[in-house]
């Protein structure tokens, strides 16, 4: 079974660099709102569907994750722009 489908895997080395640019970037004054993280590692939560959901709205205007910001079972039609954390990870970015 692969965990990154085709079109996903092209998708990969941008989306790293995008998190790369995102968490050195540190802006004065910003509204920083913290989120949780996941710890599901590679558990399917439901559909693939729901799993995006899921992400969107754990991720979403998101400065600070404090435990890991996982990106798993992404469909190349998914819109990654709700990806904006920054500039703090306590733990480890899962793509």
């Amino acid at each position: 079974m692969e965990l990154l489908p085709r079109g996903a895997r092209t998708r990969l080395p941008l989306l790293l660099l995008l998190l790369l640019g995102l968490s050195c970037r540190v802006r004065a004054g910003d509204d920083r709102r913290v989120c949780r993280g996941m710890t599901n590692q590679l558990t399917l939560l439901g559909t693939r569907e729901n799993h995006y959901k899921s992400m969107v709205r754990e991720y979403s205007n998101c400065s600070v994750v404090l435990e890991n910001l996982e990106i798993t079972y992404i469909q190349e039609h998914q819109d990654l722009s709700f990806l904006q954390v920054g500039p703090s990870l306590a733990w480890r970015i899962m793509v």
